[in-house]
């Protein structure tokens, strides 16, 4: 039986805030007084006025953004080898409403109401990686999360993988320093590695990397607010979740998506506060670095971080956080926040050749002159690990 409508004006705040009495500043996805008091905003499904689509929603599919026009659709970036039927459709049917939450892996708030039923999402995998953000996004904070999640299967399909796949083999063909051809694995690695998890947060992050590469060929900043504020929120709930557990071998997955979300937003960031945002993940880079024995082969020094064993770790996150925080050192006459070490060792000769055909960050890294002091890491690798 469906809910009546309450009479009266139709309420604007989250859940969270109606339900402790509080003023709600609208903000979305997430209010800012539930994320500046720590609380789990619940979003704002509970006022979406489901009463009178329920009929219209049983016989055709809720499309969660207009479709673009045929001059300003994906564009170029977006074609490539995928079948012209790549049409996902993501439905989910709550007629029986199921207790079991998933916690605590929410990746945006969202309402404890009755949901619409046989809701359905439309996606066609020729889509801009733009415009299928915005309808995941969309997506996200429309629906209530329960234990069947359809958003979060269509984030694991097979055909979702082909697709970000190829839009990320598309984008390196515009890069300015591509590997040479003998090294397309290298130039694979990073986005297999991230598919390779079952975790919906990495396909996330994936897609909305792929979005903000997409926005920067075109020219296009109109993303960057939402683009940064979905990567805000996701940091800060992968930083609760690491929070509750930082021991587990899923800590260390969630590590590296936190340092990659962090990197991320830089890109998009003032100048002004890219320094706090390293800081604020600097602790994860550390924790991730001291988790890593290959890093600390051949009698490296715990008190600094070797950079060319990072580099040659295979790990693309610690090696993104070595270019930032020395490229950030040199550009704002800041002090890094990692002390590493430079020195190459003659066995490591040989390594060179082959990182000469590595992106371009790499080179980067080798040529920012990193500064060397401090016996701090020492201790933060006993605190951790307990080594002796």
């Amino acid at each position: 039986m469906p809910r009546a409508n309450r009479p009266g004006p139709k309420g604007t705040s989250c859940l969270t805030c109606k339900q402790r009495h509080k003023k709600c500043d609208r903000r979305l996805p997430i209010c800012e007084r539930c994320e500046g008091g720590g609380f789990d905003c619940l979003g704002y499904g509970h006022i979406l006025d489901t009463g009178s689509r329920n009929n219209s929603l049983l016989t055709q599919p809720t499309l969660i953004m207009p479709r673009p026009p045929r001059d300003g659709g994906s564009g170029d970036f977006s074609d490539g080898p995928l079948p012209q039927d790549s049409l996902l459709e993501v439905t989910e049917n709550t007629s029986t409403r199921n207790n079991v939450h998933n916690a605590p892996t929410n990746m945006a708030p969202h309402a404890d109401s009755e949901p619409p039923t046989n809701r359905s999402l439309l996606v066609a995998l020729t889509d801009s990686p733009i415009l299928i953000f915005q309808k995941l996004a969309g997506r996200f904070i429309q629906v209530p999360h329960h234990s069947f999640d359809p958003l979060k299967l269509f984030l694991t399909s097979p055909f979702f993988d082909d697709y970000l796949l190829t839009q990320y083999m598309k984008l390196a063909q515009q890069w300015y320093f591509k590997p040479a051809n003998m090294h397309n694995h290298l130039l694979e690695q990073p986005i297999v590695s991230r598919l390779s998890s079952f975790t919906s947060v990495s396909r996330w992050v994936s897609l909305i990397s792929m979005g903000m590469c997409e926005a920067f060929i075109r020219g296009d900043t109109s993303q960057n607010e939402l683009h940064n504020l979905w990567m805000q929120h996701i940091g800060n709930s992968l930083k609760r979740e690491l929070s509750y557990d930082p021991t587990s071998h899923e800590a260390q997955n969630r590590r590296r998506d936190l340092i990659h979300v962090s990197i991320l937003r830089t890109l998009i960031i003032p100048n002004s506060d890219l320094y706090q945002v390293l800081q604020s993940v600097a602790p994860a880079f550390l924790q991730l670095a001291f988790s890593e024995p290959a890093l600390w082969a051949g009698g490296s020094s715990f008190a600094y971080v070797p950079l060319m064993n990072v580099l040659n770790l295979g790990s693309h996150e610690l090696a993104y956080f070595a270019l930032v925080d020395c490229s950030c050192a040199m550009a704002l006459g800041l002090p890094q926040l990692i002390e590493y070490d430079t020195t190459i060792l003659y066995w490591l000769i040989s390594m060179l050749v082959v990182i000469s055909h590595r992106p371009r960050a790499t080179g980067e890294v080798l040529s920012d002159g990193c500064w060397i002091g401090g016996p701090d890491l020492e201790n933060i690798r006993l605190q951790n690990h307990g080594w002796r």
